[in-house]
């Protein structure tokens, strides 16, 4: 539902919060959030982002570093990429739908 946006684009440069414990009146017959919800799960990141701030941190985006490797889609070589963290711009919610993550095999 709370998605984070960078000042760069594409998909490295986007997070989603993945926010839990909501009670089942949080949710609407269709299983998307009621506004109150999206309010509130908007305000709390705007208060820990204001929580960082106040501590001279920022809200970023973590990337993490990887060595040199073979693409398996493409066969090429993909350089070797330093770990950082993009600085967070935007806080936005993009649809009332409560995201969920998924581990991959």
């Amino acid at each position: 539902m709370v998605s984070l946006r960078t000042a760069q684009s594409g998909r490295a440069f986007r997070g989603r919060v993945y926010l839990g414990g909501w009670a089942i009146n949080a949710a609407d017959d269709n299983g998307f959030a009621i506004d109150a919800a999206v309010v509130g799960a908007t305000a709390f990141m705007q208060d820990v982002q204001a929580a960082l701030s106040a501590k001279n941190f920022e809200l970023a985006i973590g990337h993490r570093g990887h060595d040199t490797y073979v693409s398996p889609a493409t066969g090429l070589d993909v350089p070797a990429e330093a770990a950082g963290s993009v600085p967070v711009t935007a806080i936005a919610v993009l649809d009332q739908r409560f995201d969920s993550q998924r581990r991959r095999k």
